[in-house]
């Protein structure tokens, strides 16, 4: 029997047509050594999404899959999806002695942000003296990926990490080096002391600015991050002031008189 190439694009739904969960798959016309686009895929998760992940277009609202017409033997993968970029497939069909192909779209594994990030300090004021040479003021980041996808594993993740980018008291800055990173996990955290020199400090209230910051990237080369700030208040208390006892039996110079 000879089958008719007919150019369709875009599969209209028409009672004419059979349903796509009918159709009778094939491969060769438009659809050429299927298994060589799901081979390249750079992960696995990323392989198990686009397979069983519903499709839209064409007939199709969130319904099927590509496996549902079969996956990597029948199905070319024209683009993969990832975490937040869509992806599209193409498969081949025959009715009534035609050769028909369609496409369908595939939504990202996310549509919405999936990071978050906190920073705090252990106490949001202190009080110190010239005396000391420093005041320690603990802090806490924590970071994670929070994703509703089951598809998203951690094997996804190529490198999170949280650290303090900055420590500012006044126009001057504190070198401090609190950060921690790792792979193969969606979520972090890091405590520290960061040691404000007293030195830099004002008589009385001073404001310290800490900034950091909460980074992931995944093995489809996609990223997030979120920076964010908390303010410290520091009261330095002059304490080289001397103080002076004044009792009973003192006598105080008053007016030239001497009194007691």
């Amino acid at each position: 029997m000879s089958q008719a190439k007919v150019t369709n694009p875009k599969f209209n739904n028409e009672v004419s047509y059979i349903p796509p969960k009918n159709w009778h798959i094939t491969t060769g016309y438009y659809v050429n050594n299927p298994y060589k686009t799901w081979n390249s895929l750079p992960n696995i998760s990323i392989k198990s999404y686009n397979l069983f992940a519903p499709l839209t277009g064409n007939g199709l609202n969130n319904e099927l899959s590509a496996n549902y017409f079969g996956g990597v033997n029948k199905v070319q993968l024209l683009n993969y999806a990832t975490i937040f970029s869509g992806g599209s497939i193409k498969v081949e069909h025959t009715e009534y002695a035609n050769i028909r192909y369609a496409t369908f779209n595939i939504a990202p594994m996310e549509n919405h942000n999936i990071s978050s990030f906190s920073l705090t300090s252990t106490q949001t004021s202190y009080q110190t003296t010239k005396k000391e040479q420093y005041v320690s003021i603990g802090v806490n980041l924590q970071g994670s990926i929070n994703s509703t996808s089951s598809y998203f594993s951690n094997s996804l993740v190529k490198s999170i990490g949280v650290k303090i980018k900055s420590v500012k008291v006044g126009n001057s800055y504190v070198s401090t080096n609190i950060s921690n990173s790792s792979s193969g996990t969606k979520s972090i955290s890091k405590t520290g002391t960061i040691l404000v020199p007293t030195d830099m400090l004002v008589e009385g209230n001073n404001t310290v600015t800490i900034n950091g910051d909460f980074t992931w990237s995944s093995v489809t080369s996609e990223s997030d991050s979120i920076d964010k700030s908390i303010t410290v208040n520091v009261k330095l208390i002059n304490d080289s002031i001397p103080l002076v006892s004044i009792t009973a039996n003192s006598s105080v110079k008053v007016g030239g008189e001497i009194t007691k």
